[in-house]
């Protein structure tokens, strides 16, 4: 809403956020006895994506691909939000969904345009640290995202 400062309160209320269980690797998993299938019933704010690496050890890089989703965000995944404003001393009430991009859509992009990384550490235990950043829309459009990713992988043997 918009209009001159002090004369428009606005009061959000998040009348519903997505379930999650916030751990998913295949070590959790045979600690806990709750597998993929499990997770992706139990709660709707789940998803598994395959990700592809070319692993160049001659020219030390890395390249990521994001292949197509197993599980992934439906469109009951958002955030639901009540909203009552003040204006002129009247009460306005309403109700705003705020959906979740689908994961592979938001990873899909990230690595297209970050997809190449350099390998360090040594020949015998290699290893890699990588940022991954995407900027859609501006403060001008109605959305906008940043997107940042940060990943370290190392050889553990």
């Amino acid at each position: 809403m918009k209009g001159k400062s002090g004369f428009v309160t606005i009061f959000p209320i998040c009348v519903y956020s997505p379930p999650f269980i916030p751990f998913s690797s295949a070590k959790a998993d045979q600690n806990t006895g709750f597998g993929a299938a499990a997770r992706f019933v139990i709660t709707p704010a789940y998803f598994n994506i395959p990700i592809d690496a070319d692993y160049d050890l001659n020219t030390k890089k890395l390249t990521l691909y994001v292949n197509e989703a197993i599980a992934d965000f439906g469109p009951q995944i958002c955030y639901v939000y009540f909203y009552i404003a003040t204006a002129a001393g009247l009460p306005l009430f309403t109700r705003v969904n705020y959906p979740i991009n689908r994961v592979k859509l938001t990873l899909g992009k990230v690595f297209s345009d970050n997809s190449t990384f350099t390998i360090g550490g040594t020949d015998e235990k290699p290893s890699i640290k990588g940022t991954a950043k995407t900027h859609l829309g501006d403060e001008e459009t109605h959305i906008e995202q940043k997107i940042d990713v940060t990943f370290n992988l190392k050889n553990n043997e």
